[in-house]
């Protein structure tokens, strides 16, 4: 019976110790295993630089112009014609064969409506003088039709169908286009087509007149290049479009430009960035301080304040330029909580 009572008093011991064992463990936090512990915020941090271009991208809208009907004057059946939709006709082309007369495409101001020749006077003989010059014809533009004109224009006419010209010009000898640049959207005119005074030879329209986007808000200061359809054009920090002939003809000319026409109501993109590359601070955003819309300030290694400027975000950084670009900064500290010293204005 003793050695009965023995045996229990020594296991109900035993369960003691070791429960009294459990209690101490739970009782002691566990360490935190090395490379989890939470990392202390540190209180300066270098500085580095990134390339910014404050590149946006923005919708671009096509202005095109309405479409036109263009006729001639001359009566006949057409023999040979140069018109291909989609294809420029410029000023000073042979565009139609008619009966062995070529029909050049001329663009003047003042379309010419009567026969001009020596001693014709009037705006329409100015406009074809201006024209003779522009295509490069050594003519006076007085409005007064002289010798200088008429060899001009016989030169202008032999250009085009090889026979000698002694006259002056008339209406059907031309085919007047609105611009110095147009191109057919339809060649009514073909070979075999019977032209009386005023039937229609071309069509004209839905030419490209000009870009239009809407300029992005608080952009950088500066001169920016627009760049779409892999074609770069230099604008201005405010400009909202572009109607450069050139650049306009280069982006009608692109695969890209033809798709966007076909699918009505979709609007192609654009690009906008500065042309000068800048190279602003990268700061963590905890040592910014007194904050401003785009003006605030940071505090140098040697607690000095710097106002700067804020011109974007990368990364979870925050880009600012120094409002005196002679500063140097290599490294800034970071603000804790109300200890941040005052930002002046500026």
């Amino acid at each position: 019976m003793r050695g009965k009572i023995s045996i229990t008093v020594t296991l109900t011991a035993m369960l003691a110790a070791a429960a009294g064992a459990l209690c101490v463990i739970y009782a002691v936090p566990a360490a935190v295993p090395i490379g989890l512990e939470q990392a202390s915020q540190p209180s300066i941090v270098k500085v580095s630089t990134e390339e910014f271009t404050d590149e946006r991208t923005v919708e671009v809208s096509f202005e095109t112009s309405p479409e036109q009907s263009l006729t001639a004057r001359a009566s006949g059946v057409v023999s040979a014609s140069s018109c291909k939709v989609g294809t420029q006709v410029h000023s000073g082309d042979s565009l139609l064969t008619v009966e062995s007369m070529a029909l050049i495409a001329l663009h003047t101001d003042t379309p010419i409506y009567r026969e001009i020749g020596d001693g014709t006077t009037g705006k329409d003989v100015l406009a074809l003088q201006h024209e003779l010059q522009r295509l490069g014809y050594h003519v006076e533009t007085t409005g007064i039709f002289g010798w200088r004109t008429r060899k001009a224009v016989n030169e202008m006419l032999a250009r085009a169908d090889g026979a000698k010209h002694q006259g002056g010009l008339t209406p059907d000898q031309i085919i007047w286009i609105p611009e110095t640049t147009v191109i057919p959207s339809k060649c009514t005119a073909t070979v075999n087509t019977m032209l009386s005074d005023g039937t229609e030879v071309i069509s004209v329209g839905g030419q490209l007149t000009a870009l239009t986007y809407t300029t992005p808000t608080h952009l950088i200061e500066g001169t920016r290049s627009f760049t779409m359809f892999a074609k770069t054009y230099e604008i201005g920090p405010a400009e909202d479009h572009i109607s450069d002939r050139r650049f306009l003809e280069s982006i009608s000319a692109t695969p890209e430009y033809v798709t966007y026409q076909e699918q009505e109501g979709k609007k192609p993109t654009a690009t906008i960035a500065l042309k000068n590359t800048m190279n602003p601070m990268k700061v963590p955003p905890s040592a910014i301080f007194g904050q401003r819309d785009t003006t605030a300030c940071i505090q140098r290694d040697d607690n000095v304040v710097i106002p700067v400027t804020i011109i974007g975000s990368a990364l979870g950084a925050t880009l600012v330029t120094p409002d005196d670009d002679t500063v140097r900064i290599t490294k800034v500290r970071i603000m804790q909580s109300g200890s941040a010293p005052a930002c002046p204005e500026h």
